[in-house]
């Protein structure tokens, strides 16, 4: 549940969305990856 937690915190506190297709642990498993990934979807 963790996980869907953060996803929605992430959605609603930056405006963006995240592809759940996309959202892979080796991508967001770390602080700084999950930075790069709200960076990229801002972005987009």
């Amino acid at each position: 549940m963790g996980t869907v937690e953060l996803i929605v915190e992430i959605e609603n506190r930056f405006d963006i969305r995240v592809p759940v297709t996309e959202f892979g642990r080796d991508d967001w498993n770390t602080a700084n990856k999950i930075v790069e990934g709200i960076t990229e979807l801002q972005n987009a």
